[in-house]
């Protein structure tokens, strides 16, 4: 039995020394999905009242999921950004012949602010799912006897989101023959990198100097992948999203880098517009020397970041009705 342990115990330790011996967690591909924060309104389609009753409270959950790869709020992350703002609103619907009295009374609340949020973490090589938080909306209701009232509850959320695509792609360092250097130049990720704001397609191009000198250029297609509205996020703009039509339909180029160097893109103070199409191209360009490679071709870590603002709404129909038990 002694020596059985013995034995044991040196395999575990040789085992312990040697990579790949031990099973290991797998990594998480979380830059992947095209959405971001995700709202939902939690709650009763109908509320029921009765003669007895004067009012009638009701919680309805106003619930955040970030279901994308962007820390909102908290420090010390390259994807990490701030900012986020929330307006609700309540509305009544009266029918045209009883427009002028007033069948139901919901609590005065017409915009709610709450407190910036300290932390929600995104999808991280740790875990392939992102938290969420949930607001709790009193609502008061009081309707006359006998009657049904339509209303209805909307939600507009705005927040500071980016978008980070971080590829390994091939680039021809010299002027090359026809089926030479790069095998691959085309490359997609319509699967998105973790926000609504995507990457889909990257094109690795080159042009050639008189000299023979050759520079680099990329073609990224961007694209809104998800249904609500995209805005500037220069400091508290993003928030004019909810409230207004300035800056909307552009976001910020903050990089593209080929390897460590900064290529140079076609775009107006670093930003996209993108009201005019479904789809944006934008081309940058190296103009510095890639110097030499044995085979005339390397592979380079090609690196963009995209930061915008997001609007995304929400609405919940509700029935109040009032019974008369009499």
């Amino acid at each position: 039995m002694a020596n059985t342990l013995g034995k044991l115990a040196i395999i575990l330790i040789s085992c312990m020394l040697l990579p790949g011996c031990l099973p290991s967690t797998p990594e998480i591909d979380y830059r992947v999905g095209t959405e971001g924060l995700v709202l939902s309104i939690i709650g009763p389609e109908e509320i029921m009242l009765y003669d007895d009753e004067a009012q009638y409270f009701e919680d309805y959950e106003i619930k955040i999921e970030n279901k994308g790869a962007t820390t909102i709020g908290g420090s010390g992350s390259a994807s990490t950004t701030e900012g986020i703002y929330m307006r609700i609103q309540l509305s009544e619907f009266l029918s045209e012949k009883d427009s002028g009295k007033k069948q139901i009374s919901l609590n005065s609340l017409s915009e709610i602010s709450p407190s910036p949020l300290t932390e929600l973490d995104g999808k991280t090589m740790y875990s392939n799912e992102g938290w969420d938080v949930s607001y709790f909306l009193p609502i008061k209701a009081t309707a006359p006897p006998n009657r049904g009232v339509d209303a209805s509850i909307k939600v507009d959320l705005c927040y500071r989101y980016k978008t980070i695509l971080s590829s390994t792609v091939c680039v021809n360092t010299k002027k090359q023959k026809e089926g030479e250097g790069c095998k691959t130049k085309e490359y997609s990720f319509y699967g998105g990198q973790g926000g609504p704001i995507a990457i889909t397609k990257v094109e690795v191009r080159e042009t050639t100097e008189q000299d023979g000198k050759v520079n680099p250029r990329v073609i990224l297609t961007v694209e809104n992948r998800g249904d609500d509205i995209v805005s500037l996020p220069e400091g508290d703009d993003f928030k004019q999203a909810c409230l207004a039509s300035q800056n909307i339909n552009k976001l910020k180029m903050n990089a593209v880098k080929l390897g460590t160097r900064d290529m140079t893109c076609d775009v107006t103070d670093n930003q996209i517009d993108i009201s005019d199409d479904d789809e944006k191209v934008v081309v940058c360009t190296y103009s510095g020397d890639m110097g030499t490679a044995p085979l005339g071709y390397i592979d380079s870590l090609l690196y963009v970041e995209l930061e915008y603002g997001y609007h995304a709404s929400e609405s919940k129909d509700l029935s109040i009705v009032r019974k008369d038990l009499n």
